[in-house]
């Protein structure tokens, strides 16, 4: 098995995937969030780098775990023919404003959301504009969270990322429905936003909310 990290842009559906892979193949013991230095079952993994501090790091497992999670936050994660890269996208409306929410946040507060939503979506541009550019390279994989209840869009990452099979196959086609919250733009910031991006909407073949 290959080293290969999972690149995901915040809110796109990384915890789904785990969840829909581990139903029929080995991800557990090959997997490493970072900054947490917990599998997907919530188990504590042994990292002699975390050292309470996870930013030292740099995305690294010092556990050896095969299958790393990163956010690409500060976008200095280097790219290498020798590592695969699963690249994690959504729609940015619904990714940030998914971020917005689980911090708390009101979207009543037109100056914190916007504020919010406007870092967040630069980030959004960098980071796409990053993955994009190596996205005709082999080892690297761009995943739409809206196929993600699609099985053999399933097992391709599966064949991607090399992971062992399950004794037993405990994947089911209704594991996963994406079902898309009702998002309202009553400040008019997000359409013309979304509008800003659609050519690498376009690329990813990620649909649109506004039209």
């Amino acid at each position: 098995m290959n080293k290969s990290y999972i690149v995901t842009f915040p809110r796109s559906g990384h915890h789904i995937l785990l969840g829909l892979l581990d139903s029929y193949v080995n991800v557990s013991d090959n997997y490493c969030e970072f900054y947490e230095c917990k599998n997907n079952k919530n188990e504590s993994i042994h990292c002699p780098m975390n050292n309470d501090n996870w930013t030292a790091k740099k995305s690294q497992c010092g556990s050896g775990r095969q299958l790393i999670k990163s956010h690409d936050f500060d976008l200095e994660l280097k790219y290498s023919e020798e590592i695969n890269y699963l690249v994690q996208l959504r729609n940015p409306i619904l990714s940030i404003q998914s971020w917005y929410e689980l911090q708390g946040k009101d979207l009543n507060n037109k100056e914190e959301w916007e504020d919010f939503f406007t870092d967040k979506f630069e980030f959004w541009k960098r980071f796409v504009d990053k993955w994009l550019a190596l996205s005709d390279r082999k080892n690297v994989l761009v995943v739409n969270y809206d196929s993600l209840s699609d099985y053999s869009y399933i097992d391709n990452i599966r064949r991607f990322l090399s992971l062992p099979f399950r004794d037993e196959n405990r994947y089911s086609s209704d594991r996963f429905n994406p079902k898309r919250k009702a998002i309202k733009d009553p400040y008019g910031f997000l359409a013309e936003n979304e509008d800003s991006v659609s050519d690498r909407l376009r690329r990813l073949g990620i649909d649109r909310i506004f039209s």
